[in-house]
């Protein structure tokens, strides 16, 4: 279709107005269209055709951009847009072969930060390294442009977050609800801590992984690990990944299980200055607050009873002798006692053999049987000689 003519310049440019030097005053709709051209000089002689000059016409904007996320997004999620770095590529999907306009929202205000190409499978990617951004969240959005120059709305925008700030190591560690406990008698370990909120937790047992735990939103967390174990000694490893992936100091600490109760302590008698009278073993006494000893397992608690009533707790020494003051003062009479010790782990052991005590504050009384005739000594008595004989209690010193 002949469109229309125009003179070239002396120069031998030209410029052809579609629109005003055409036969068409109308615009060109979306599409491809293919132009050609030839010359006609004064004599009328016409030229070949020139090569096919396309144009293609395009007022449609291209769609929004998606921007899918960054690389690497370190944690334990991989699309949270949160990082312990700041050497990450900005990602996401756009019109094959339009330029995506990378901009960033400060303070309310959204500035071109830089430009990307769309490559032939629809994808981009933006190096956000070369903003070095500081710690802290950033907002991004994005924006397309056509090869026809046609500009898109804006993207739904990303939050992307910098953390690289190491978590505190675990604290306020309970082991079978004994803070920071280092001997159990449970051979279930049931661990209790504080970490930062919304972080992970990894346990480890001499080395190996034994627990996966995840913070609460005060930063609580528990787990029980799962299988019992032997009596022995165990190192536990804790450490904190926050949700950026960035991992805390590794906290070690050390637990026995013992879950064995130890012997029988023995009540064996009272210290020589309370047990009173003739003999200090005897375990007879006026002393009615004595001095108890005996032996238990090394750095036991020892408690001494009568019946179901305490008399007194105490430490054994590192040899296993302990001795108990009585506070309490006993009344006359004989008094069983028993004595259970608990180790460190808290397994008691089994009762001890009754010892027994006797509490005798009764000032005796000796009786005097008759001497002579009415208890008079005449002299033939005198010269018999006099022998004095009467009653006291059984193996009194008179």
């Amino acid at each position: 279709t002949l469109l229309g003519e125009v003179s070239a310049t002396n120069l031998g440019t030209w410029v052809f107005d579609y629109k005003l030097q055409g036969q068409f005053a109308t615009d060109l709709s979306d599409g491809a269209y293919r132009f050609v051209a030839s010359a006609h000089d004064f004599a009328g002689n016409a030229s070949a055709l020139s090569r096919e000059f396309v144009v293609t016409i395009d007022t449609v904007a291209p769609a929004a951009p998606v921007i899918s996320g960054i690389s690497p997004d370190t944690g334990f999620s991989s699309t949270d847009a949160i990082t312990r770095t700041n050497q990450v590529l900005l990602r996401g999907s756009g019109e094959i072969g339009s330029t995506v306009n990378v901009y960033r929202n400060v303070g309310g205000t959204s500035a071109i930060v830089g430009s990307v190409l769309v490559n032939g499978s629809g994808s981009w990617e933006f190096n956000l390294g070369r903003l070095n951004l500081a710690q802290g969240a950033h907002v991004f959005t994005t924006r397309a442009v056509d090869l026809a120059g046609n500009q898109s709305q804006a993207s739904d925008a990303l939050t992307v977050v910098i953390d690289t700030t190491a978590p505190v190591m675990v604290a306020d560690l309970t082991v079978n609800g004994i803070v920071n406990g280092t001997i159990t008698n449970d051979s279930v370990l049931a661990l209790t801590g504080q970490a930062e909120a919304g972080s992970r937790v990894s346990v480890r047992l001499n080395g190996e992984a034994v627990g996966l735990v995840v913070a609460d939103g005060s930063g609580q967390w528990s787990l029980t690990l799962g299988s019992a174990l032997a009596d022995g000694r165990y190192t536990l490893g804790l450490q904190v990944e926050d949700v950026a992936g960035n991992l805390s100091m590794l906290r070690q600490h050390v637990v026995t299980i013992d879950t064995m109760a130890p012997i029988a302590p023995t009540i064996s008698g009272l210290t020589p200055e309370t047990d009173t009278g003739r003999s200090e073993t005897d375990n007879i006494t006026s002393n009615t607050n004595p001095v108890l000893m005996g032996i238990a397992e090394p750095d036991s608690t020892v408690v001494v009873k009568i019946g179901a009533t305490v008399l007194g707790t105490v430490t054994a020494d590192d040899a296993g002798a302990w001795r108990l003051t009585l506070t309490t003062a006993l009344a006359d009479g004989v008094h069983t006692l028993t004595a259970t010790a608990t180790d460190a782990a808290g397994n008691v052991s089994p009762v001890s053999r009754h010892f027994q005590l006797v509490i005798d504050t009764t000032n005796p009384t000796p009786l005097l049987n008759t001497v002579g005739a009415g208890d008079v000594i005449n002299q033939t008595t005198k010269t018999a000689g006099v022998t004095l004989t009467g009653t006291r209690g059984a193996g009194d010193t008179l």
